[in-house]
């Protein structure tokens, strides 16, 4: 805690410390708390007092910092739920599409003619993925936008369907990517034509995983006690 900083700046260090995510997402927020800070500060600078005190004053209206940082995180888990959730509706049918198109080349049928084998392929693997499409609908709504409003959910329940979602688009993943492994290993795929859809799947693997890891440290800090 640095000694040349003002009570208000004090207190936003410490809340900064405090919460959880990268600079990029507490960025917005911090910046709410500190106009909101400032116009307190201003305030109480109104009605005579110096600075110092009005800073002092403006700290102990917002409360302590680490309770603020637990509040705070549950509405931010809500808002990374939501992008979580958008981000693996929006890109299913891309890295869908990339696979039986992939598929379809090799083959020389319509993509969509592929969905049956590769379903066939992969037993459970249709039922997984109505479950990921579910849990990631339910985050989408429930962590924010006009949905929330009507989707009885809380933050941290948001965040843990987001969560589940991510597992199971990495299960997903992992099972295609295996299967192609396999085909190309043995011959039936031919390799540089499964790099197309192994790059897609992998990158989206990677990805997923870290936000799933992120979307659970912001969750456990929102209902840490």
């Amino acid at each position: 805690m640095a000694p040349d900083l003002d009570p208000a700046e004090r207190y936003l260090d410490e809340l900064a410390r405090a919460l959880p995510g990268s600079r990029r997402l507490k960025a917005p927020i911090l910046d709410e708390v500190s106009d909101g800070l400032a116009e307190c500060v201003a305030e109480h600078r109104s009605q005579g007092e110096d600075a110092e005190t009005a800073a002092r004053s403006a700290v102990a209206e917002f409360g302590d910092a680490a309770d603020l940082a637990r509040a705070l995180a549950r509405e931010m888990a809500g808002t990374f739920a939501h992008r979580l959730g958008l981000a693996l509706i929006l890109t299913g049918p891309v890295i869908g599409l990339g696979w039986l198109t992939a598929f379809a080349i090799h083959s020389g049928d319509d993509p969509l003619d592929q969905l049956r084998p590769v379903l066939a392929w992969l037993p459970g693997y249709h039922l997984l993925m109505v479950g990921v499409v579910g849990t990631a609908v339910l985050a989408t709504a429930a962590g924010g936008g006009p949905a929330s409003r009507i989707v009885s959910v809380s933050p941290c329940r948001a965040a843990a369907a987001a969560m589940a979602a991510a597992v199971g688009c990495v299960v997903l993943d992992a099972m295609l990517l295996t299967h192609l492994v396999t085909l190309t290993v043995d011959n039936h795929f031919p390799f540089d034509l499964a790099l197309i859809p192994a790059a897609l799947s992998a990158v989206r693997l990677v990805l997923v995983a870290t936000a799933a890891y992120r979307c659970s440290a912001i969750r456990s800090a929102g209902a840490a006690t």
